[in-house]
């Protein structure tokens, strides 16, 4: 568990692992990463009361990095079999959810990781019914993953324990978040089992991570990682198909910068996604610009020569 300002949210993730109902012991990692709130306070207050069931790591520095690797590290080297994922402001909502991954995975060896469905709710914990986990087949492959990103939630990730002191690859922790590349890792040796359950909440606010990041900056942060992992080389097909996220990512943000004459942020999209995929800027004109300027030519937009001749322009340039 990694912690940072979840002062009025950690208490009910810890309690939420703490009511866990297994076969077997667990043993709860908590990362905390020097909170300016009663993040803190509440961690060590859990871990005096509970020194059997927590381990606690407190940074010295606020150091997101740091604190995820050591937090990942201790958990590996712990000698677990499993490893359940939840962050500091979300939380368990089914007391069996840890046992029943388990069971699939004991059952089936060639699964390496269980996922879940999740429960989207507010700062409140009032369950927002209008957002949806992603449809999702019960078995997920590494190209599954590729092409469709992040679609096994964090709250809902429990696997096997395969990493030993030595064997997290190095690159892990310059990402700019490790969900992603943590599935893809994990396909490696198996696939992914998704349960249609609800088992876990995730909780929408202000202060997520990905909350307060705008779409464009979310995805530019998703593909400097894409990026990074093609480089690593996970096959060809999951190649192929972080170059085909990459592009779905971009195309809803193109059109609406399109609409704005935006070159700016084109340009950043662009870039970004030509380190990639050198054929995305080729992929842009043809797949995006063009239909799109057809399309407001045919409406009888009086704006349509100078968007045209603008755009045109841009793309010269680069």
């Amino acid at each position: 568990m990694i912690t940072y300002n979840h002062g009025p949210y950690i208490a009910k993730a810890i309690e939420s692992v703490l009511m866990q109902k297994t076969a077997f012991p667990l043993r709860l990692f908590i990362g905390e990463d020097q909170s300016t709130d009663s993040t803190r306070q509440i961690c060590i207050d859990y871990a005096r009361r509970f020194p059997d069931k927590i381990s606690l790591r407190l940074n010295d520095v606020n150091f997101l990095i740091k604190n995820s690797s050591s937090t990942y590290y201790a958990a590996f080297r712990s000698g677990a079999k499993y490893i359940a994922m939840l962050e500091g402001d979300d939380y368990f909502i089914d007391p069996l959810k840890i046992q029943k991954q388990v069971d699939v995975m004991e059952k089936d060896h060639a699964i390496s990781l269980v996922g879940h469905r999740v429960q989207f709710v507010d700062p409140a914990g009032n369950p927002l019914d209008n957002l949806k986990s992603p449809e999702t087949p019960q078995i997920l492959t590494g190209t599954d993953i590729a092409e469709r990103g992040c679609i096994v939630h964090t709250a809902s990730i429990c696997y096997r324990n395969l990493f030993g002191p030595n064997e997290f690859p190095h690159y892990f922790f310059k990402l700019k978040t490790g969900d992603f590349a943590l599935l893809l890792l994990l396909c490696k040796a198996g696939n992914i089992f998704m349960l249609d359950e609800k088992l876990s909440a995730y909780r929408i606010h202000r202060g997520g991570a990905w909350s307060v990041k705008s779409n464009l900056e979310m995805y530019l942060n998703i593909a400097f990682n894409l990026d990074m992992l093609i480089a690593e080389n996970f096959g060809p097909e999951q190649n192929a198909g972080m170059v085909n996220q990459n592009r779905n990512n971009f195309r809803h943000l193109l059109a609406g910068a399109l609409n704005n004459s935006d070159s700016q942020t084109i340009d950043r999209i662009l870039g970004a996604s030509a380190r990639i995929d050198p054929g995305f800027p080729e992929y842009f004109v043809r797949e995006i610009l063009f239909p799109h300027l057809q399309l407001q030519r045919t409406s009888g937009s009086h704006r349509m020569a100078r968007r045209l001749s603008k755009l045109a322009g841009f793309l010269k340039k680069r």
